[in-house]
């Protein structure tokens, strides 16, 4: 079974970067209320879900995060990487 080993996202709540090396047994994210725990499984969720990326990630939820890189078990890596309205393809 293919698991997710490590999480990082450059730029986390607009400021801070976060990296998070998984344990393959146990795993457990704390934090106060308001420090973005459930943004990151949401985020997770959406990047690997079937849904569009646009549908799963709404402007607002998308500006929390600049890069997204999952890696798995088997050394794969998703990435994702938000587009500033600047490097849009016909933007002003």
């Amino acid at each position: 079974m293919i698991t997710i080993k490590r999480i990082e996202i450059d730029g986390f709540l607009g400021y801070r970067n976060f990296v998070w090396d998984l344990d393959p047994m146990v795993n457990i994210l704390g934090g106060k209320n308001g420090s973005g725990k459930s943004s990151i499984f949401k985020l997770c969720y959406a990047l690997l879900s079937t849904e569009s990326l646009d549908n799963a990630l709404d402007e607002h939820f998308s500006s929390l995060f600049e890069k997204v890189v999952l890696t798995f078990s088997n050394d794969w890596t998703l990435t994702w990487t938000r587009i500033k309205d600047s490097e849009r393809i016909g933007s002003p």
